[in-house]
């Protein structure tokens, strides 16, 4: 705690995030797919007369709660989920002042290179283990349709696009690294945004639109924290004394 607050204190603080917690924020989201679907899976074995359905659609399952969650908070916190929790937001290269809200085709951007893009590279990811474990066993030779053929095809050629997709995102990274660029990833790049560090003006303007909104709710003057307010990212702490 006198740790997050002697971070969130302080004014000398560069706005540029390392990237470690660039790269930390980005983990902690891909180690939610497969948990998911280890629950799903576990959930389906136990009743799989009610929810035999869910592990095979966990994927989409995934989609749906990635979809809402990442909406919401680049909506009202400028951020992804992970983003914020490590202290970051989102800011568009057009924008001027700092605690300027998304534009919507910034926040469209974002919801795409967040939930839809992880989402096809995870798709085909699954697709290219089966269909490499299935060539292995002779099942696709046994196959003389055309389907099988742009299997194949897809076989010889997506371990190159997967390759030059781990390249980039490295040489994004070194350069980040290295003062170069401003981007840690493509993505951002391409949506037209940078990341940087949380600074108590942006705490206390998220806290305080969650005080005017209780206060207009309640009617009786009475403040009250909300839930993400207590919540261990930077904008859902409550105030440090």
């Amino acid at each position: 705690m006198a740790e997050y607050g002697a971070h969130v204190a302080s004014t000398s603080i560069s706005e540029r995030p390392s990237i470690f917690t660039a790269l930390a924020q980005e983990n902690l989201m891909s180690a939610v797919r497969p948990a998911l679907k280890h629950v799903c899976k576990i959930l389906a074995e136990k009743w799989p007369s009610e929810l035999h359905w869910l592990y095979r659609y966990s994927n989409e399952l995934h989609l749906l709660l990635d979809l809402i969650l990442q909406h919401y908070c680049l909506k009202k916190l400028s951020a992804s989920f992970a983003e914020n929790f490590y202290g970051m937001k989102r800011v568009a290269l057009c924008e001027a002042e700092a605690g300027a809200k998304l534009p919507f085709k910034v926040r469209t951007k974002s919801l795409i290179f967040l939930v839809f893009v992880p989402y096809f590279k995870s798709i085909a990811d699954q697709l290219f283990e089966r269909w490499r474990e299935e060539d292995a066993d002779g099942r696709l030779l046994s196959q003389a349709s055309r389907s099988s053929q742009y299997i194949r095809i897809f076989l010889a050629v997506y371990p190159y696009i997967h390759l030059s997709y781990e390249a980039t995102m490295l040489c994004y990274q070194m350069a980040f690294i290295f003062g170069k660029s401003r981007f840690h990833s493509p993505f951002l790049q391409l949506a037209n945004i940078r990341l940087r560090n949380l600074n108590m003006q942006d705490i206390l303007s998220v806290q305080a639109g969650g005080r005017d909104r209780k206060l207009a709710q309640d009617g009786d003057g009475a403040v009250a924290f909300s839930v993400r307010e207590a919540w261990p990212g930077s904008c859902w702490r409550k105030p440090l004394a």
